[in-house]
């Protein structure tokens, strides 16, 4: 399909702004995100509205969130090359049939791009996410992993290849 995306930030302080990210897609229409953001040195937390789209055993479903409150870190480097990341979330969200308070965590491993050859690097990512609704009490988990090989000529042309997967 075809879509649009629009993602202004208006800075209110040294550590807020205001953002909106919008997307438009042909198929599936306005997919807006609003929010104000506070950024300190090593995570971020936002509280915002909006609808995306969530991947969950290979299959997608729309989201929406209204309003959530989220915490992240930045990568936090373990070594050279390789980083740890965790995010948390709580909120309002319509997810197909679920619709209800939502709590989740997300814990997330992963390396800089290794080099393999001149023109080839490899990138991983493994993880495991938790989503936890009011509705009926239910639970949903995600272990996760995405391995990108990317090919870079030097300007000329470049591709990728690469396999993921949801549990």
């Amino acid at each position: 399909g075809f879509g649009l995306r629009l993602t202004p930030s208006y800075p209110i302080g040294d550590r807020w702004d205001v953002f909106l990210h919008a997307d438009w897609y042909m198929r599936t229409g306005f997919k807006p995100d609003v929010g104000l953001r506070y950024t300190a040195p090593k995570w971020t937390a936002t509280v915002h509205y909006g609808k995306e789209e969530s991947i969950f055993n290979d299959d997608s479903v729309w989201l929406e969130r209204r309003p959530e409150l989220k915490w992240s870190t930045d990568r936090l480097y373990v070594r050279d090359g390789l980083y740890a990341q965790a995010s948390a979330s709580w909120g309002r969200w319509n997810e197909d049939a679920i619709r209800g308070t939502h709590v989740g965590w997300n814990l997330q491993f992963g390396t800089d791009p290794i080099r393999l050859a001149k023109a080839w690097t490899l990138t991983a990512t493994a993880g495991f996410r938790q989503d936890r609704y009011s509705v009926n009490s239910s639970i949903r988990n995600d272990g996760y992993y995405h391995v990108q090989a990317d090919y870079d000529n030097g300007g000329r042309w470049s591709a990728w290849t690469a396999v993921d997967d949801h549990h």
